[in-house]
């Protein structure tokens, strides 16, 4: 059964709830996929407080959190492109345990209702296939593949974008 989740924007109160979040999800969406030291670093890096708290503060930027029983279970971030009217969702990641309960469709939902944008665009790690499929379920489509690097190290990254 799906319970509906509060979503609010993120407050400073809410950064070590983000980065617990955060190191347990990117652990769990990329085991097998990236090795896990270089996520330790990842995670370190992307989500270093100071980091955090600018995008958090950031007025052009959309960083939503979720909560059940009280607590921050999934987030999203979303921030304007170069390109008018686009937006790129550059985070959205949820507590595994509570992975198809319905908290990403509510987060997705909330980015929609509070953008005033034509399209939403994400990338998503080639080989993260819960990732793939949740975003196309989403209304996601694949544009094209490119080459990135996650930490030091070079991956495949799948294009998706979404009208709003």
């Amino acid at each position: 059964m799906t319970v509906a989740t509060p979503i609010e924007r993120a407050t400073i109160q809410d950064l070590p709830a983000i980065q617990r979040v955060a190191d347990w999800s990117f652990h769990a969406a990329y085991a097998g996929l990236v090795d896990e030291q270089l996520l330790d670093a990842v995670v370190d890096q992307w989500y270093a407080t100071e980091r955090l708290r600018e995008q958090i503060t950031d007025p052009d930027s959309l960083f939503l959190v979720a909560r059940r029983g009280g607590r921050v279970r999934g987030y999203a971030n979303v921030e304007p492109d170069d390109q008018s009217e686009t937006y790129y969702l550059s985070r959205l990641y949820v507590e595994p345990l509570l992975w198809g309960n319905g908290i990403g469709t509510e987060l997705l939902a909330a980015v929609d209702r509070r953008l005033s944008a034509e399209s939403l665009w994400l990338t998503v790690l080639a080989g993260n296939e819960r990732a793939i499929g949740f975003y196309e379920r989403q209304g996601f489509e694949y544009v094209t593949t490119e080459t990135t690097t996650f930490g030091p190290t070079v991956v495949e990254e799948h294009v998706y974008r979404k009208p709003l």
